[in-house]
């Protein structure tokens, strides 16, 4: 018996971004679902609402030796979906991985007109290849990164009209989370802008210092 004819590769998430190959991507389309029992407590009716695709789609960085372009405005479209959630890691023996996250209506869907309140982020990748601190840490001559991780998120509220579909929505709120794992123990542990909120010392009796360093900051959205 022949193959079944399914579709091979070619993933599709928020479209082509500079100096990334796209690598998988999840659409997830959801339903709302209403329904009425009857007397006997049975299932009468019921209706299907407010559709909405989410999307989630991962990246990695295709280049070494310059800097890759991560999407600087969070809680615009891109693509044609609203960009709610940018989340990029670095190692010190691979390229970086960004995971992008956002989602889209059926109904009125997200436009660029109107356009809604977003927050431009400043967080960038020091290489394609290696480790990034994205808390801007000193790291003197007594460490280096071995791996780390940001995370930007937007929150979203959505309004549905008088029967169900999308209505209206908006962004609020940006905060930004990132975390270095460093071998060693840097000179200063984040820039004055970051909230450090948790520096982790680890080690035993057959491995070098690490020192795990968290931090937090807000962007204004607007």
């Amino acid at each position: 018996m022949a193959d079944i004819a399914v579709d091979f590769g070619a993933a599709t998430g928020f479209g082509t971004i500079d100096d990334f190959s796209l690598q998988s991507a999840n659409n997830d389309v959801i339903e709302e679902r209403a329904f009425v029992l009857d007397e006997s407590g049975n299932e009468e009716n019921s209706k299907l609402y407010g559709t909405r695709t989410d999307t989630s789609a991962t990246y990695k960085a295709d280049i070494d030796g310059s800097v890759p372009a991560v999407p600087a405005v969070i809680g615009a479209l891109l693509d044609t979906k609203i960009l709610t959630g940018i989340s990029v890691s670095t190692v010190n023996n691979d390229y970086a991985t960004m995971t992008l996250t956002g989602h889209q209506h059926a109904e009125n869907a997200h436009a660029a007109d109107p356009a809604l309140a977003t927050a431009t982020h400043t967080m960038a990748l020091a290489d394609g290849f290696g480790g990034t601190d994205f808390l801007g840490a000193t790291a003197g001559l007594v460490a280096a990164v071995m791996s780390s991780s940001c995370n930007i998120t937007i929150q979203h509220a959505d309004e549905n009209d008088e029967v169900g579909d999308h209505l209206v929505g908006e962004n609020y709120n940006c905060k930004i989370v990132a975390t270095t794992t460093w071998v060693g123990v840097p000179t200063t542990t984040a820039a004055a802008a970051w909230d450090v909120t948790n520096v982790d010392t680890q080690r035993n009796n057959q491995g070098f210092l690490i020192t795990v360093v968290t931090g937090e900051q807000s962007i204004d959205v607007a």
